[in-house]
């Protein structure tokens, strides 16, 4: 029931709920969720724990263990415009 009013009422929810499958669905060979995003997504989620964060010119990648937290950042900054394409 829930999932119908969010079709209803919030369709960028359903954009941003696909590009959330899209990132937790890969894996790095050790295990991490690998989040690319632009260098100021930095700012965004600096109150949140991530295991490793490398930065390729204007690229970042943040990487995670924990799903939960790979979804929280994820969330965060498709919000803000601020993943990488």
């Amino acid at each position: 029931m829930s999932s119908l009013r969010v079709l209803k009422t919030l369709t960028g929810v359903i954009i941003m709920t696909k590009n959330l499958r899209e990132y937790l669905m890969r894996r790095d060979p050790q295990g991490y969720y690998v989040i690319p995003a632009k260098r100021n997504a930095l700012k965004y989620i600096e109150n949140i724990k991530a295991d490793y964060v490398d930065e390729v010119g204007d690229t970042i990648f943040i990487k995670v263990k924990s799903r939960r937290i790979a979804a929280q950042i994820i969330r965060i900054l498709a919000k803000k415009k601020a993943l990488a394409e």
